[in-house]
């Protein structure tokens, strides 16, 4: 989840939070930001990603030479023009927004491709000037984006539509460059002091909030192996008192085959094949319980890993090599011992 690709460049991505003043200022606000040498780009809009997509409106799709409502939920994200730009968004066909173009402000639509084959255009150049409407605006389709993870991997892709906004943007995305983050967000402290006066600094960044999501992912892996390590702390105690027990049940047998000349590796084999049969067992029966049962976890996560056989292998070899070497200090003890000490006891 957290190496994952998201199909755009979540890397220095800063978000704070915009108010009416701003947007209605952020021409200059914007000019002014470009001008520092540690900011690469800036942008605003509806939502960013790392955030839930929460807004959807209907909307019809010319399908064919008809007009057609549209049967499924599509997520609206009302952006600046060079929104796309900034994130590094890749285009299957079509094209931006164009500043220059007036139009472009009020009917143009980009979709994403998952929206793009929801409505049942065959391809993404087939999507490229048809009407489209959605919500209370009406226009057609100047380009279709590659899918990207916007939400956290908890969720699948979503279909998406893209529309210039006209007010609804509540984020301020700033793109810092390598090598100037402190100096750049002292900077941008101080202008948000006056942008957003009486309120506190506030900002966060997409790589950070991404991350925050899945820390639930990561207490469960830690107390997953917080628990795995005391389990086997105490099969490796149980062992050795086993094995403990078993051996000194064995003192008179050891000390005999001692004096009939077997040797100190055939005794090893011999006391510890014992127990790594009974290893093998536990194995047998908890691989096929493990597999299922991570399949079934792994079943509440869209994109997820297959588990595979070598986690298995491994840790199938992790397991009988402890039994051998916790069964072989008792089993060496016993078996380099003076066998008339043995047979002298009896």
């Amino acid at each position: 989840m957290k190496t994952k690709d998201l199909g755009f460049d979540k890397k220095n991505l800063v978000v704070l939070p915009s108010n009416d003043e701003i947007h209605k200022n952020f021409k200059s606000i914007k000019a002014r930001l470009l001008a520092q040498q540690g900011i690469s780009d800036v942008t605003f809009s509806s939502r960013v990603p790392s955030g839930r997509l929460l807004d959807s409106q209907g909307g019809a799709a010319e399908v064919g030479k008809e007009m057609q409502n549209i049967s499924f939920r599509i997520a609206d994200i009302h952006v600046d023009h060079d929104y796309l730009n900034v994130l590094n968004i890749k285009f299957l066909a079509g094209r931006n927004f164009d500043v220059n173009l007036a139009s472009d402000s009020t009917e143009a639509f980009i979709l994403n491709k998952s929206a793009v084959l929801g409505i049942g255009w065959t391809s993404m150049e087939e999507a490229i000037g048809k009407k489209f409407n959605y919500g209370g605006r009406k226009g057609y389709v100047i380009g279709v984006v590659d899918d990207f993870h916007f939400e956290s991997l908890h969720q699948s892709i979503a279909p998406i539509v893209f529309v210039i906004t006209n007010g609804r943007a509540r984020n301020v995305m700033v793109k810092l460059k390598d090598g100037f983050k402190d100096e750049t967000m002292a900077y941008l402290k101080e202008q948000w002091s006056f942008l957003r006066p009486g309120y506190d600094f506030d900002y966060y960044t997409v790589a950070d909030r991404f991350d925050e999501q899945y820390v639930a992912e990561e207490k469960l892996g830690q107390l997953v192996t917080y628990f795995s390590l005391l389990a086997l702390f105490v099969a490796i105690l149980g062992l050795f008192g086993l094995s403990s027990f078993s051996i000194q049940q064995r003192t008179k047998e050891i000390g005999i085959r001692k004096v009939m000349g077997a040797p100190i590796s055939g005794l090893l084999m011999l006391l510890t094949r014992k127990f790594t049969f009974l290893v093998v067992i536990g194995l047998i029966l908890a691989v096929p319980a493990t597999y299922f049962g991570m399949e079934y976890w792994l079943e509440n996560f869209p994109y997820r890993v297959g588990i595979g056989i070598w986690p298995f292998v491994y840790g199938g070899a992790f397991a009988i090599l402890f039994a051998i070497v916790t069964v072989s200090y008792e089993v060496l003890k016993a078996a380099t011992a003076n066998p008339v000490n043995a047979l002298r006891n009896e």
